[in-house]
């Protein structure tokens, strides 16, 4: 890895969210070493260069640049084989679609429950420029009881959140008794509002086109059922929690009146429920079969609502890397898509070329808010790591198999044109 050098990134059109404006600056950096990240020194216009010092120049040519991107959930199991998804490929994924900094899930393949699990994690991420964030497990099953994990020492190993378990809940009892430790430890919980727990034969939502397609549905009351419950739990234990996505109008309901009676709850979507509904299952087959499922029309435009009117904190990727053999049919395939590519294209196509969200409020739900809640930096300021992109919103990418940069390609965009892309990029500096 190349020393400590400086490199300036002269003349770039900076988006900044939080001012609702865009800035014309340079940006100093010292580049990331073996030992250290990247670090910015200054930002400003006619900056003082240091004396004495070599320093790389790249012309910025007035192009937009943003933050780079903060995913809130990402899943990612190891897998063996041609298509079978790893940290480097999903590091990779992460490069392209923008992100700098991603919190991954816990998962079937890998509970994260023990230091040794965040410890090791931690140490298999080091080598990528992409920060990726361990969220630990609250709770696991062991010999068919319930336990709480040591959420002290997770901290203290790296966990930046807790997560209750998607489809084996824990109990109402055992999850409010960990509740109350994470707040002790001043992390928020996860509350996924998953249906295929509630619904282990579901395949799609419960309407007309589970009816059309002769398929077993996953009930709405699936995802209220988790969301109401999650909710009740945060009041009780006074604990921060974060719904990682939600899909249904009457979860932005709930969420938008527990903000309003001070719950301390944060939540997020993924971009296709504000895009597709469950009549693209016929066209797009197996990789529209996702966890939440997705809803009808009157769904997409609340979670668009709520995504105006800030119910909704964050967009996420949800990204959920699956094999082809996963994906055979969406009677038996698995749920899931990946998303940290085609995140930011799918917002800037559906969100604001279709007038719904400006720019700003697109890239604030990507950056400033996703590290709010994951306590992490979030825009570019002097002393932080030099995570930088470019955004293009003339670019349009045809998303395949040749185009996306992971080992899987289960996405419902797949062969659709997206607009706005990510053409350049500093993450960490590099």
């Amino acid at each position: 890895m190349g020393g400590n050098g400086y490199t300036l990134v002269r003349n770039i059109r900076l988006l900044c969210p939080e001012k609702h404006k865009i800035e014309n600056c340079d940006v100093l950096f010292l580049e990331r070493t073996r030992n250290k990240h990247s670090c910015v020194v200054s930002i400003g216009q006619g900056l003082e260069l240091p004396e004495n010092q070599p320093i790389k120049l790249y012309a910025g040519g007035s192009r937009l640049f943003s933050a780079a991107f903060v995913d809130t959930a990402c899943y990612i199991v190891n897998r063996n084989g041609r298509y079978g998804e790893n940290c480097v490929s999903a590091a990779q994924a992460a490069h392209a679609g923008g992100f700098g900094t991603v919190a991954f899930m816990p998962s079937a393949g890998n509970l994260m429950d023990t230091p040794m699990a965040i410890e090791a994690a931690l140490k298999e991420f080091r080598s990528q420029d992409v920060c990726f964030l361990p969220i630990a497990s609250l709770g696991f099953y062991e010999r068919g009881k319930q336990r709480l994990t040591d959420c002290a020492a997770l901290v203290k190993a790296g966990a930046v959140a807790f997560s209750l378990p998607e489809k084996r809940r824990l109990s109402p009892e055992v999850a409010l008794e960990g509740m109350c430790k994470a707040a002790e430890c001043g992390v928020p919980v996860y509350c996924p509002a998953s249906g295929a727990g509630f619904s282990e034969q579901g395949a799609v939502n419960a309407g007309r086109i589970a009816k059309l397609l002769r398929l077993p549905g996953i009930p709405q009351c699936a995802e209220l059922l988790s969301v109401a419950e999650s909710l009740l739990l945060a009041r009780q234990s006074g604990c921060r929690i974060h719904i990682p996505v939600i899909s249904l109008a009457e979860s932005v309901e709930y969420i938008r009146r527990a903000k309003q009676s001070g719950v301390l709850v944060t939540c997020g979507t993924a971009p296709q429920y504000f895009s597709l509904t469950e009549d693209d299952l016929i066209f797009r087959g197996a990789n529209a079969k996702l966890d939440p499922p997705l809803r009808q029309c009157a769904d997409r435009a609340a979670i668009i609502e709520g995504l105006r009117d800030g119910t909704i904190d964050c967009i996420a990727s949800d990204h959920r890397p699956c094999t082809r053999e996963e994906k055979k049919d969406i009677a038996t395939g698995a749920f899931g898509a990946v998303g940290l590519e085609t995140a930011f294209a799918a917002g800037f196509t559906f969100l604001v070329l279709s007038g719904q969200l400006d720019l700003f409020t697109l890239v604030a739900k990507m950056t400033v808010a996703p590290a709010s809640i994951l306590g992490v930096q979030g825009s570019i300021g002097v002393g932080g790591r030099m995570d930088l992109v470019m955004i293009d919103e003339d670019k349009e990418m045809i998303y395949t198999n040749n185009t996306l940069h992971g080992r899987a390609f289960n996405t419902p965009y797949y062969a659709t044109a997206l607009r706005g892309g990510i053409t350049d990029r500093f993450i960490d500096g590099k």
